[in-house]
């Protein structure tokens, strides 16, 4: 399995704020891609996706219960190992809860949401495009440059 590192700072920001703030969460979720996610790191898109199916049935944040989510995933996980990432990463992000929970500004996680959700998109369509021209030719580049 090749792990691909990103600093992901804002990423993580973002996840946090997803996990303690209803504001946060209902924002993100009336954008989220079903098929791609909206952030860079798989592990990101995993809990985001967590957050978003828990906002959907039960119209809040997930707050503590992640960890609850966490463990049904671990439960029916395939891999030890992205069982073992996902974890840390849940650790991680524990800590940086604890942090900002009391002063979580959750216009600013919102503009961060934006500017990197459009940074990512804006990559994701840079790479696909590259395809399209290595694969398809530069016909087949211009018409689909055209329908962005």
């Amino acid at each position: 399995m090749k792990i691909t590192k990103h600093s992901g700072s804002s990423e993580k920001q973002i996840v946090t704020g997803m996990i303690l703030d209803p504001v946060v969460l209902a924002q993100v979720a009336a954008k989220w891609d079903k098929e791609n996610g909206l952030f860079s790191s798989k592990w990101c898109n995993i809990v985001a996706g967590w957050c978003i199916k828990y906002f959907t049935k039960y119209g809040k944040a997930p707050k503590t219960n992640i960890q609850g989510m966490f463990e049904d995933y671990a439960e029916h996980a395939k891999s030890s190992e992205s069982v073992d990432l996902i974890e840390a990463f849940l650790s991680h992000l524990s800590k940086r809860a604890e942090k900002i929970k009391k002063n979580l500004n959750t216009e600013f996680i919102l503009d961060l949401a934006k500017k990197q959700f459009n940074e990512n998109l804006a990559k994701r369509t840079l790479q696909e495009m590259e395809v399209v021209l290595e694969n398809e030719g530069q016909e087949k580049f211009f018409q689909k440059l055209q329908d962005i």
